[in-house]
């Protein structure tokens, strides 16, 4: 069972998984790299993620989207612990589909946590590097810091690759038959929040609107079917 501070937070809107085997089968499904959120729960730093970085919108739709969250304690699985524990609590652990350890650090306010995510994101877009860090040479490096310009350009990249796929007419993404994409909505309505386009609001409302009008929508007794036909 995931626990989240007792203080006000928005830590649980983000998508976590508790086993290990799950999350990275998904990973290397879905292409993504891997999130590892080692805490423990009477750890104050740990409890200001879940208020702070994990509460963010931003990064909330980042995570949703773009990886795979995994959330371990460190009393359930003391073997994960001592292998990633890097000095302390919070550890933040990031690894490719494969379980290859890409980075690590420790406690991340929000902006540096964002950064954190936009770099290991663009790493594994690019695949560019032709060898992944060994895991001790991963515990130590640095994670590089994109900037405040960097990282905006990067978001806004992200949203305008999201709304290339959007559809005019009949709302979601691509063409043809579609599935409900909400950790897209989530990300352009982050993105509406924080610039104010409102390209990205309108998208998001005439989705959930031709949602609401479809066959795809439970008339009767509330919320949406995952396919519809006829």
């Amino acid at each position: 069972m995931v626990r989240f501070s007792p203080h006000p937070n928005l830590a649980h809107l983000i998508r976590w998984f508790e086993q290990e085997d799950e999350a990275f089968e998904t990973a290397r499904a879905e292409d993504k790299p891997v999130m590892l959120f080692l805490s423990a729960f009477w750890c104050r730093y740990c409890q200001r993620m879940d208020e702070g970085a994990f509460s963010d919108r931003e990064n909330g739709a980042l995570l949703n989207a773009y990886f795979v969250a995994l959330r371990v304690e460190n009393a359930a699985r003391p073997d994960i612990d001592a292998r990633y524990n890097l000095n302390g609590w919070p550890t933040i652990a990031f690894f490719s589909p494969e379980a290859e350890l890409l980075a690590a650090a420790n406690y991340l306010g929000t902006d540096d946590f964002k950064e954190c995510l936009l770099d290991v994101y663009l790493s594994h877009r690019n695949k560019a590097a032709k060898s992944r860090p060994s895991v001790s040479a991963a515990r130590h490096r640095p994670l590089r810091s994109l900037g405040a310009g960097s990282a905006e350009s990067v978001l806004a990249e992200i949203s305008r690759a999201i709304m290339a796929l959007a559809d005019p007419v009949h709302g979601g993404y691509g063409s043809g038959q579609k599935f409900i994409q909400a950790d897209a909505n989530d990300f352009l309505l982050s993105r509406y929040e924080t610039t104010r386009e409102s390209s990205l609001l309108d998208h998001v409302c005439l989705t959930l609107d031709r949602m609401r009008e479809g066959a795809i929508h439970d008339h009767e007794k509330g919320g949406y079917f995952r396919t519809a036909s006829g």
